[in-house]
C-alpha cells in the first residue's frame, strides 16, 4: 500500500537535505513520514545542481533517488494557480512566483509546508509552514 503524503517539502528543504545543511535531519524525518514535491520543485532543484556544477548523468541519478523516496510530485493546477494567486497578494512581504505555487500546493492538499526560505514567514497562518532550522 503507498504511503500518503504528510508534508510537502520546498526546494529549499529539499537543498538542505542533499546538502546536508541545518535542518536536514529534519527533512529526513519527512521523507521517513511521508513527503511530497510540487512539481516546480523538480525544476528549481534541477537549478540548483546546475548552479552547483553537478553533472547532468548524476542531476538525473539524483533525482531519482529522490524520486524513489517522495510519495509524490504535485501538480501546479487551476486551483494551486487560483491560491497561489490570493497568497501573493495576501503575503506581508515579496512572494516569489515558485514560492507562492509551492505554499498554495500544501495548502489545497492540506499538507505542512517544511522550508528554509525566509518568503514563508510572511504567509496567513492557513499555510502550516515550518522552518527546519528552528523546527517552528
Amino acid at each position: 500500500m503507498k504511503k500518503k503524503a504528510r508534508h510537502l517539502l520546498d526546494t529549499s528543504a529539499l537543498a538542505a537535505h542533499f546538502l546536508h545543511a541545518p535542518g536536514d535531519r529534519a527533512v529526513g524525518a519527512c521523507l521517513d513520514e511521508g513527503a511530497a514535491v510540487c512539481a516546480l520543485t523538480t525544476v528549481e532543484f534541477a537549478a540548483l545542481l546546475k548552479r552547483l556544477s553537478v553533472e547532468p548523468k548524476t542531476v538525473a541519478r539524483v533525482w531519482e533517488l529522490y524520486r524513489d523516496v517522495l510519495v509524490d510530485v504535485l501538480a501546479v493546477d487551476e486551483p494551486v494557480a487560483a491560491l497561489a494567486t490570493q497568497l501573493q497578494r495576501e503575503s506581508t512581504d515579496r512572494l516569489p512566483l515558485a514560492d507562492a505555487c509551492i505554499a498554495a500546493c500544501a495548502a489545497c492538499h492540506d499538507l505542512g509546508l517544511f522550508h528554509c526560505d525566509h518568503h514563508f514567514k510572511s504567509l496567513p497562518r492557513r499555510v502550516r509552514c515550518t522552518d527546519i532550522r528552528v523546527g517552528g
